[in-house]
């Protein structure tokens, strides 16, 4: 059963054949882990196929990595991908990290997409937002998904719990907890210059959105139909280690927005 979105929208996806790939760059933070981890192992196949997608675009990329071994690192240098180690520790440094090396490694590129190694579907929604931000003059393009059906339950539940609070509090529909964004380098000092109070995990890529909305600046919503990776859903469902991370994930992403809301 398709997720039935409970609140208006205020914009809507706009696809457009003139896309110039040389204006966005996408980064993206790896980390490879243990190979006798499962959901780690699964997860390098699903990243190797993102990137198979992000060259495919012609969309520059640069991937930033830790605990990762020399041979996987040469297969994407190989594939033309801008890689290397992430000179810093943490989750929220190594995303200021990439979205800096980004934007220094691609000067002309005038907007940066952030999305996660293990998101493979989305590579196809980055360049017609790009086109939905340059038409409307946008400064931040963020994702509504049409669909969580083929999320594990309790990661469905996570998300549609984040959306319908968060949303309630803005007055508008947000898919608040969808990592993946594109946006204006202007407004790329709200990412960089981001001070956690809580943690600094999922809500140093979330809740300077927040700020960037409400400071003024304009934003578009665009709805997709992504899909989770099967392969993804089948080794996280009913997990327990996922399960914990769905928990920690409440009590980063929810304060945190309360935090910047209320």
């Amino acid at each position: 059963m398709a997720f039935e979105n409970p609140f208006q929208k205020r914009h809507y996806s706009v696809v457009s054949k003139n896309m110039n790939t040389s204006e966005v760059v996408i980064n993206v933070s790896f980390r490879q882990g243990s190979n006798d981890n499962p959901i780690e192992r699964n997860r390098v196949g699903i990243f190797l196929n993102t990137i198979d997608n992000i060259v495919k675009a012609g969309i520059s990329c640069v991937v930033l990595y830790v605990d990762t071994e020399d041979s996987l690192v040469s297969r994407i240098a190989d594939k033309g991908i801008t890689i290397r180690e992430h000179a810093t520790k943490g989750y929220g440094n190594n995303r200021r990290e990439a979205m800096r090396f980004a934007a220094e490694t691609f000067p002309n590129a005038q907007y940066l997409c952030c999305i996660e190694p293990e998101k493979t579907d989305m590579v196809r929604f980055v360049l017609p937002m790009l086109t939905y931000l340059q038409k409307n003059n946008f400064k931040l393009g963020l994702f509504n998904r049409t669909d969580m059906e083929s999320y594990p339950e309790d990661q469905k539940y996570y998300y549609l719990y984040l959306r319908s609070a968060i949303s309630s509090l803005l007055k508008f529909d947000l898919d608040y907890a969808f990592g993946p964004v594109v946006f204006h380098r202007d407004v790329l000092p709200y990412f960089l210059e981001y001070k956690s109070e809580h943690g600094d995990l999922w809500d140093s890529i979330l809740a300077p959105r927040l700020r960037i909305i409400k400071d003024g600046h304009p934003y578009g919503i665009m709805d997709i139909d992504f899909q989770n990776d099967p392969r993804m859903t089948e080794v996280e469902s009913a997990h327990s280690d996922m399960i914990r991370k769905r928990f920690d994930q409440v009590n980063n992403v929810g304060p945190s927005a309360l935090r910047e809301l209320l």
